[in-house]
């Protein structure tokens, strides 16, 4: 798994994205196409 936490305003730390990318799974969907999920 990737994941990268986006600083949103450089002068506030608490203010954040974080986003994850699963790595590909032969056990689950065998290189499938995945949904992606916007939070805004």
């Amino acid at each position: 798994m990737q994941s990268e936490k986006i600083r949103l305003y450089e002068d506030r730390d608490d203010v954040t994205l974080t986003t994850y990318v699963l790595d590909d799974s032969p056990e689950m969907l065998k290189g499938k196409k995945r949904f992606a999920l916007e939070l805004s």
